[in-house]
């Protein structure tokens, strides 16, 4: 399994890290600017399909192959629904909750189910947060859950933390 992640420069973005790097699944390796962040995430969930769709239509076996897991952390009060009438930061709200929709439909528009799954993250703590989000990308939903709010990340990091 491998580990992309950008961005980590804020208090959920460093516990992330630690998380991750205390965790056996993802490798232990990190190389990085924290300088840099993913400014067109749907660019590179194109151009990471794309050669993921190639990398398996070369390979000569049919084993099962890992999903990719796209997890995008997003403010906890951003909306998708650009019409909703808003009392407070609205135009940074909707602004911020516009690129959800594309990602969370990504798998389906692209026709790749089977090796692609997107998880939006809406957090309000951190220590929890940063354990289940690393958790849900190791491992996955089998909840099937797309968008997580901060309730449910809390439960599932203190359960991945044993707390």
């Amino acid at each position: 399994m491998q580990l992309l992640l950008t961005g980590s420069t804020g208090t959920i973005g460093s516990q992330i890290l630690t998380h991750c790097l205390s965790n056996p699944h993802p490798p232990r390796t990190y190389t990085g600017n924290p300088i840099t962040e993913v400014q067109y995430p749907l660019a590179f969930a194109d151009a990471f399909l794309r050669s993921q769709r190639e990398s398996q239509r070369k390979s000569s076996t049919t084993e099962k192959k890992d999903k990719f897991r796209f997890v995008f952390l997003r403010g906890a009060y951003t909306v998708e629904d650009q019409e909703r009438s808003l009392w407070w930061m609205g135009m940074a709200r909707r602004g911020n909750g516009q690129g959800e929709k594309p990602l969370r439909l990504y798998a389906q528009t692209h026709s790749c189910t089977e090796i692609w799954e997107t998880h939006i993250m809406k957090p309000g703590g951190s220590d929890e947060v940063a354990a289940c989000i690393v958790d849900v990308a190791v491992h996955g939903s089998e909840e099937g859950r797309l968008v997580w709010l901060n309730g449910d990340m809390v439960s599932r990091g203190r359960a991945v933390l044993g707390v």
